[in-house]
């Protein structure tokens, strides 16, 4: 079954660079945990969810929830 996708977003100059690091990381079109996002940012596990919640809040990630923890696309 195949999950629908927000289209490829322009990420706004003004975002953070461990944001647009993270989005590139999404648009690969490869399922990542938050961990993963934050090994590829740079940052930590915890800012990475902040940063997650921020990116779905506006619809550029969607969360979904397996059974072994969240993933994100």
């Amino acid at each position: 079954m195949a999950l629908h996708r927000p289209a490829s977003p322009k990420v706004p100059p003004s975002w953070a660079s461990p944001r647009a690091d993270m989005l590139a990381a999404l648009m690969d079109r490869r399922a990542l945990i938050a961990t993963e996002l934050a090994q590829i940012a740079a940052i930590t596990r915890q800012t990475a969810s902040g940063h997650l919640a921020r990116l779905t809040s506006v619809g550029m990630s969607v969360a979904v929830p397996p059974s072994s923890g969240r993933v994100h696309m």
